[in-house]
C-alpha cells in the first residue's frame, strides 16, 4: 500500500523499490554513504520480515539523535549502536 511508510511484505515490491533507490544513488540523485554491501544487507533484512510492526516515534527520535554523531564522523558505528541500545533499553524498561 503506497500510502504506508516502510517496506511491503511483498518481495517483488521491495526489490523494485530498492532497485529504484540504488539507480538514483548511482545517478547522484540521492546522496548517501550506503554501499552495495549495505543495500545487500538491507535486502536480506527486509526479506526476513514476516509481520507488520508500527514504529515507535520516541525510539526513532533516539536513533536520529544518536546517529548524527556517526554521520558527522564523530563516533564509530559501534559506539553509536551501543548508545542507541542503552537508551532504547532504558526507555523500554521505564
Amino acid at each position: 500500500m503506497n500510502e504506508r511508510e516502510g517496506f511491503s511484505l511483498l518481495t517483488s515490491v521491495n526489490e523494485q523499490t530498492l532497485q529504484d533507490i540504488e539507480k538514483r544513488v548511482k545517478k547522484g540523485e540521492i546522496t548517501t554513504k550506503m554501499t552495495k554491501r549495505h543495500f545487500d544487507e538491507l535486502k536480506q533484512l527486509i526479506q526476513s520480515a514476516s509481520s507488520l510492526a508500527k514504529a515507535d516515534d520516541k525510539m526513532l527520535s533516539m536513533i536520529e539523535e544518536e546517529s548524527k554523531s556517526y554521520f558527522s564522523g564523530q563516533k564509530s558505528a559501534e559506539e553509536v549502536a551501543k548508545l542507541i541500545q542503552n537508551r532504547v533499553t532504558t526507555y523500554i524498561n521505564e
